[in-house]
Protein backbone atom coordinates (compact mmCIF):
# COMPACT_ATOMS: atom_id res chain seq x y z
CA UNK A 1 0.00 0.00 0.00
CA UNK A 2 1.43 3.74 -1.12
CA UNK A 3 2.59 4.69 2.24
CA UNK A 4 0.48 8.42 2.63
CA UNK A 5 -2.81 5.82 2.39
CA UNK A 6 -0.97 3.34 4.78
CA UNK A 7 -0.31 6.42 7.76
CA UNK A 8 -4.37 7.08 6.89
CA UNK A 9 -5.33 3.84 7.67
CA UNK A 10 -2.95 3.60 10.79
CA UNK A 11 -4.46 6.59 12.14
CA UNK A 12 -8.14 5.37 11.52
CA UNK A 13 -7.37 2.20 13.30
CA UNK A 14 -5.51 4.00 15.74
CA UNK A 15 -8.45 6.33 16.56
CA UNK A 16 -10.98 3.42 16.27
CA UNK A 17 -12.48 4.98 13.10
CA UNK A 18 -14.54 2.12 11.35
CA UNK A 19 -15.21 3.99 7.76
CA UNK A 20 -12.20 5.61 5.73
CA UNK A 21 -14.23 7.79 2.75
CA UNK A 22 -12.47 7.11 -0.70
CA UNK A 23 -13.25 9.76 -2.96
CA UNK A 24 -13.79 8.16 -6.54
CA UNK A 25 -13.84 10.29 -9.75
CA UNK A 26 -11.75 10.75 -12.74
CA UNK A 27 -8.40 12.43 -12.65
CA UNK A 28 -7.44 13.87 -14.79
CA UNK A 29 -11.05 15.00 -15.78
CA UNK A 30 -10.26 13.95 -19.15
CA UNK A 31 -9.77 10.28 -18.68
CA UNK A 32 -12.53 8.72 -20.20
CA UNK A 33 -14.56 6.75 -17.70
CA UNK A 34 -13.49 2.76 -18.45
CA UNK A 35 -10.01 3.50 -17.23
CA UNK A 36 -11.07 5.77 -14.48
CA UNK A 37 -12.88 2.73 -13.24
CA UNK A 38 -10.06 0.38 -13.60
CA UNK A 39 -8.04 3.23 -11.99
CA UNK A 40 -9.73 3.53 -9.26
CA UNK A 41 -10.31 -0.26 -8.83
CA UNK A 42 -6.87 -0.88 -8.42
CA UNK A 43 -6.46 1.60 -5.78
CA UNK A 44 -9.14 -0.08 -3.49
CA UNK A 45 -6.93 -3.21 -4.37
CA UNK A 46 -3.98 -1.48 -2.75
CA UNK A 47 -6.54 -0.24 -0.11
CA UNK A 48 -7.61 -3.86 1.00
CA UNK A 49 -4.73 -3.81 3.71
CA UNK A 50 -7.34 -1.78 5.37
CA UNK A 51 -8.70 -4.98 6.91
CA UNK A 52 -5.97 -5.96 8.23
CA UNK A 53 -6.40 -2.74 10.42
CA UNK A 54 -9.68 -3.72 10.68
CA UNK A 55 -11.00 -0.10 8.62
CA UNK A 56 -13.77 -0.44 5.88
CA UNK A 57 -13.58 1.40 2.95
CA UNK A 58 -16.40 3.57 1.77
CA UNK A 59 -16.54 4.64 -2.19
CA UNK A 60 -18.07 7.74 -1.47
CA UNK A 61 -20.66 7.71 -4.95
CA UNK A 62 -21.05 11.11 -7.22
CA UNK A 63 -20.36 12.09 -10.72
CA UNK A 64 -19.75 9.37 -12.80
CA UNK A 65 -19.61 6.93 -9.82
CA UNK A 66 -23.35 7.94 -8.54
CA UNK A 67 -24.69 4.64 -10.01
CA UNK A 68 -24.11 1.27 -8.23
CA UNK A 69 -23.24 -0.81 -11.29
CA UNK A 70 -19.84 1.50 -11.83
CA UNK A 71 -19.12 1.01 -8.47
CA UNK A 72 -19.70 -2.59 -8.32
CA UNK A 73 -17.34 -2.68 -11.49
CA UNK A 74 -14.41 -0.57 -9.65
CA UNK A 75 -15.43 -2.78 -6.70
CA UNK A 76 -14.82 -5.77 -8.69
CA UNK A 77 -10.76 -5.12 -8.51
CA UNK A 78 -10.24 -5.61 -5.03
CA UNK A 79 -10.02 -8.66 -3.20
CA UNK A 80 -12.99 -10.40 -2.49
CA UNK A 81 -12.54 -10.42 1.52
CA UNK A 82 -11.89 -6.41 1.77
CA UNK A 83 -13.97 -6.19 4.73
CA UNK A 84 -17.03 -4.08 4.27
CA UNK A 85 -15.88 -2.14 1.22
CA UNK A 86 -19.15 -0.44 -0.31
CA UNK A 87 -20.53 2.56 -0.62
CA UNK A 88 -21.17 5.42 0.74
CA UNK A 89 -24.13 7.94 0.16
CA UNK A 90 -23.00 11.79 -1.16
CA UNK A 91 -25.39 13.98 0.44
CA UNK A 92 -23.32 17.09 -0.62
CA UNK A 93 -24.91 18.19 -4.44
CA UNK A 94 -28.42 17.50 -5.75
CA UNK A 95 -30.46 14.16 -4.94
CA UNK A 96 -31.44 12.64 -8.32
CA UNK A 97 -29.40 9.54 -9.37
CA UNK A 98 -29.81 6.12 -7.68
CA UNK A 99 -26.66 4.94 -5.81
CA UNK A 100 -25.19 2.26 -3.91
CA UNK A 101 -24.88 2.54 0.08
Amino acid sequence: MAPCCSAWIDLAAELHVPVVRFFAARNPPEMDLEASIQVVGEMLALLSEARQAQVKIGVETHDEFARARTVARALAFAPSDITGAGGVRCFHGPPARRTLG
